[in-house]
């Protein structure tokens, strides 16, 4: 459990990241509302 847990937050850091790029390219506006 403790290893699902450090690992966990590394994992959605990434998938956070790339859905933002994602999201930055299809709706620049949405994206910085979000990141703001």
């Amino acid at each position: 459990v403790e290893a699902i847990e450090q690992l966990y937050p590394k994992i959605r850091s990434v998938y956070n990241s790339d859905h933002t790029m994602i999201a930055k390219r299809k709706h620049p506006q949405a994206a910085l509302y979000k990141l703001s």
